[in-house]
């Protein structure tokens, strides 16, 4: 079962997105646990839960969460007039719940969400070691750009 979040839920959010940070070391992500003020994360978390636009996903095997997404509808640029699309910036499974279909039973709810917002696209962002992405791929998704980056530390 998968319900939209809320406040009373800010310690299930801020608990995966500290499982995210650590599942990102595979990928070698500069983030470490103990650069994070979780303090401002918690109200950053807070924040975001007041936006309108951005909404957070839970996942649930009866009394017990399994996953979350955060995804958020962006207006496109002034030059195209009411269009939008939808941004998945996190998808998260427990380990212990994992190639159980939770990650695509998340995606394909955001894919609904944005076909009922009339969104001409959704993306997201996933590191290239990800084996997230044979997943994204079945659903539809496909690479249109390559993000590069250098590390300056």
């Amino acid at each position: 079962m998968i319900i939209k979040a809320n406040k009373s839920h800010i310690e299930v959010l801020l608990s995966y997105k500290k499982k995210m940070v650590l599942a990102m070391k595979e990928y070698d992500s500069p983030v470490s646990l103990k650069e994070i003020n979780w303090g401002k994360f918690k109200e950053k978390l807070l924040e975001d839960l007041n936006d309108e636009n951005i909404s957070f996903l839970l996942s649930l095997n009866e009394d017990e969460f399994t996953g979350f997404a955060i995804f958020n509808l962006v207006k496109l640029p002034l030059l195209i007039e009411d269009k939008y699309l939808m941004n998945i910036s996190n998808v998260f499974v427990d380990i212990k719940y994992r190639k159980q279909g939770i990650a695509k039973e998340l995606i394909n709810y955001i894919i609904d969400i944005a076909k009922e917002k009339s969104c001409i696209q959704v993306e997201l962002s996933v590191y290239k070691e990800n084996p997230a992405i044979s997943l994204y791929k079945k659903i539809g998704f496909s690479i249109q750009s390559v993000e590069m980056k250098l590390d300056l530390k």
